[in-house]
């Protein structure tokens, strides 16, 4: 509010705080959060009619357990979690971004449908959403043809192609940064259970990362994650190339077994 960060907006504030309209609920939204050192906040702390919350945002845990209870809640369909998971490495973990997604996803389900991986495959087909998955799926793999193949397909259906190529890269940093933490805890010769819990995955999507991680080694994943940073610093840029161009090459790179 215009005033408000000046000593004489929040004089006036801390008067009205002391006595406020019962009829009134008066909200501030502060993104950067109060500086607790100041009077201001002192008072504000002190004040009977005034309380601060902080909301701190969703780790990716707290947003599957999020969107599986408004999917059922809201849309009477019954997300698994390892499709949540899933769902949530593409989209992210804004509960806006997920709900919004998830609304297409739900138009091509049926009342009370249970949604497993699969499932959950079979409807992002429905709204052009799949090539995401398959494309992520053919690299961990290191199918480099079926990915060039996909890359391909992708840009005959979206020219400029920088929504998904950057989705993408969103997704496989996260998952390489999982593997990293997979392969190195395997290295210091810690159990599943334990290195599960550092990375804080439900158990069945853990065992799908278990099975994709054999086909790594440590040594190789900072090699993966630099390709990834050049691929995102490039589709940011202003003399970026064609990002189906940045997509495949970061696909070539990480296709690249250590010997």
């Amino acid at each position: 509010m215009k005033g408000m960060s000046s000593a004489e907006g929040q004089k006036a504030l801390l008067n009205y705080i002391q006595q406020p309209l019962a009829s009134t609920l008066l909200l501030f939204v502060d993104t950067k959060g109060l500086d607790k050192r100041t009077n201001f906040a002192k008072e504000c702390a002190k004040a009977p009619n005034v309380h601060l919350y902080t909301f701190d945002s969703l780790q990716p845990a707290q947003a599957s357990h999020w969107l599986q209870k408004h999917a059922r809640d809201t849309y009477n369909v019954t997300l698994e979690p390892v499709a949540s998971q899933e769902f949530i490495e593409w989209v992210g973990v804004d509960c806006t971004m997920l709900d919004s997604e998830l609304q297409k996803i739900v138009t091509h389900a049926n009342q009370g449908q249970s949604i497993d991986r699969t499932a959950l495959r079979s409807l992002l087909s429905k709204t052009r959403e799949l090539s995401s998955f398959e494309l992520k799926d053919a690299i961990i793999a290191r199918d480099l043809t079926k990915s060039h193949q996909i890359i391909r397909r992708m840009k005959q259906t979206d020219e400029t192609l920088i929504g998904e190529s950057l989705r993408m890269i969103g997704m496989l940093s996260n998952t390489f940064t999982l593997f990293w933490v997979i392969l190195r805890g395997k290295q210091k010769g810690l159990s599943s259970q334990e290195i599960q819990a550092q990375i804080n995955v439900n158990p069945y999507y853990y065992k799908v990362l278990e099975r994709q991680v054999n086909g790594y080694h440590l040594a190789e994943i900072p090699g993966i994650m630099e390709a990834l940073l050049d691929a995102d610093r490039a589709l940011k840029g202003f003399d970026a190339g064609a990002p189906h161009d940045v997509l495949q090459d970061v696909v070539t790179r990480i296709h690249q077994p250590v010997a």
